[in-house]
């Protein structure tokens, strides 16, 4: 990924969460379709390259209910719970 596209991908990520409310479980943000890509491919890269630290496993589950919202099309992850 381009560093330019990755530094905005990150900062759009970044002021989208910023005001999470900490009760808040689950945050809806917009993607584009290249964005979600971006974000897997990043996430994925981190975890092949051992950068997840102890959150190995939420970023590998992460990843995973991401490409299943690609795959599926429509940005929603409640069934994805079920696979």
């Amino acid at each position: 990924m381009p560093a330019a596209r990755r530094v905005q991908l990150l900062y759009r990520l970044a002021k989208s969460l910023r005001h999470w409310p900490d009760n808040q479980l689950i945050r809806k943000i917009s993607l584009s379709r290249y964005e979600l890509e971006m974000l897997i491919g990043e996430l994925r890269r981190s975890f092949n390259h051992d950068e997840t630290g102890t959150d190995e496993n939420a970023v590998r589950d992460l990843c995973d209910y991401l490409e299943y919202a690609e795959r599926i099309g429509d940005g929603h992850l409640e069934n994805a719970a079920k696979l």
